[in-house]
């Protein structure tokens, strides 16, 4: 029974579901209280956070290395739920570096589109823009072409028998 137990705590601590896991290593401490196999059930699921923080973090200054701005982001995110204050101030100017990076690689696919015509794909970048960094001058800016994009991706599309 108790080894089902562990299995199952197992299985909650592969899904990095830290919350349940540490209640159910809790649950499994007082249910067995005094068993040698859950003594130590909390201090693993601690452990295994540790771990999985650690590689987050070490996958993040990878996917830095490499420019993987995407990459880099969700990483960012995932992070976000491990980190104390001042871990996220340490990774602040990189995380700063990474989403400057990231609106860059937006704003060129956008004034791309723009160039090239594709108004429906510049439609999409710019709605991108606004949601992911609204606070920007660019958003700002992407705002104020919205509607005549809308208009010109709408012509476009009766033009082309859509």
């Amino acid at each position: 029974k108790i080894d089902a137990a562990i299995d199952r705590l197992s299985e909650i601590i592969a899904r990095h579901d830290w919350t349940r896991a540490m209640r159910e290593a809790q649950r499994l401490n007082k249910l067995f209280h005094g068993h040698a196999k859950t003594q130590n059930l909390t201090e693993r699921v601690e452990a295994a956070m540790t771990r999985h923080k650690k590689s987050l973090l070490q996958e993040y200054g990878e996917a830095v290395r490499k420019d993987d701005v995407d990459h880099s982001i969700e990483l960012l995110k995932e992070l976000d739920k491990y980190l104390t204050p001042q871990e996220a101030a340490a990774l602040s100017e990189s995380a700063r570096g990474v989403f400057r990076a990231k609106l860059h690689n937006l704003g060129v696919q956008f004034a791309i589109n723009v160039t090239d015509e594709q108004w429906r794909q510049a439609v999409a970048v710019g709605e991108e823009i606004m949601k992911e960094f609204p606070n920007t001058r660019m958003a700002q800016e992407v705002r104020e072409k919205m509607d005549l994009l809308k208009t010109r991706a709408s012509e476009q599309g009766k033009n082309n028998g859509q």
